[in-house]
């Protein structure tokens, strides 16, 4: 029963990782700020100084996006609103059927690390943006309404559960997974078949196997050769974007540690379509 705890919390994290990826890949959308280009001949009284908000972070991130978000949390059993709050960016989660609340606050209680440990990607496109003081919040519900468990997190509290993670390194036997039996499990399985219907308008295949204690995310382009393609503009490419594959992989490692995966490693892998490797990064090389 833990194991699948732990298992539906990591894949939801992955998912909510994932989301805000999606919301760095959104950062060309100048239109949005540039609205008011009336002159103001006479400046009213300044406001207080005000910048962007939760709200604007949230706008930053496609609808179909959180969309499919909403449909991979409606599979485990709940049901997902992402509001916001000023700087307070919130998942709202309802449980769709009755649950024990003693031994789901219990559990929520366990694993807070591990939820909130998927927000540090989020927390870092929110401090880039010039959101001042963000935080991310957790809210979950009985099917009934009733608010059962919240937890806020900030940049300075996740900063310090990161250190405190890499100190304990110590987990429940009982809670321990391989790396095979994560990927292999029915929840991360899903996450993929997830992934794979928001890429494969871009001609993308997406796949998460496990070698050893690696956890590899691979992508094959459906429909392009090696041959076919600027190779050496392509890991241009990818390598100027190393950062953000470093911090989702970071993500994934302290997420992955929590499940009692020993010494795990992340790689991205990128495949032509007939599996030919154009461009890799790994963690163990690193």
């Amino acid at each position: 029963m833990k194991k699948r705890v732990l298992a539906v919390l990591l894949s939801l994290a992955l998912a909510v990782s994932m989301l805000g990826m999606t919301a760095c890949g959104s950062k060309e959308d100048s239109g949005e700020i540039e609205k008011n280009e009336e002159p103001a001949e006479e400046p009213a009284e300044e406001p207080e100084e005000s910048g962007p908000t939760a709200a604007d972070y949230l706008a930053k991130i496609p609808q179909d996006s959180i969309d499919e978000l909403k449909k991979t949390v409606s599979e485990m059993g709940m049901e997902m609103e992402v509001l916001t709050e000023g700087n307070t960016f919130i998942y709202a989660y309802t449980y769709q059927d009755e649950v024990d609340e003693a031994q789901t606050v219990a559990g929520l209680d366990l694993q807070r690390s591990v939820l909130g440990s998927s927000m540090k990607g989020i927390m870092e496109d929110m401090i880039s943006m010039g959101i001042k003081d963000p935080i991310v919040r957790y809210e979950y519900y009985t099917q009934d309404g009733d608010l059962i468990w919240s937890a806020d997190f900030t940049e300075a509290e996740l900063t310090a559960e990161e250190v405190a993670d890499a100190e304990a390194g110590e987990v429940d036997d009982d809670t321990a997974m391989t790396m095979e039996e994560f990927v292999n499990s029915e929840t991360m399985q899903a996450q993929a078949a997830t992934v794979n219907e928001q890429l494969k308008e871009e001609g993308l295949l997406f796949e998460v196997k496990a070698e050893g204690n690696k956890m590899l995310n691979c992508y094959t382009f459906t429909d392009v050769t090696k041959d076919q393609v600027d190779l050496e503009a392509l890991v241009k490419s990818f390598e100027e974007q190393e950062a953000e594959y470093q911090g989702q992989a970071d993500t994934l490692l302290s997420l992955l540690v929590q499940m009692g995966i020993k010494d795990p490693s992340v790689a991205f892998l990128f495949l032509d379509a007939n599996g030919e490797e154009l461009w890799r990064y790994d963690t163990a090389e690193h």
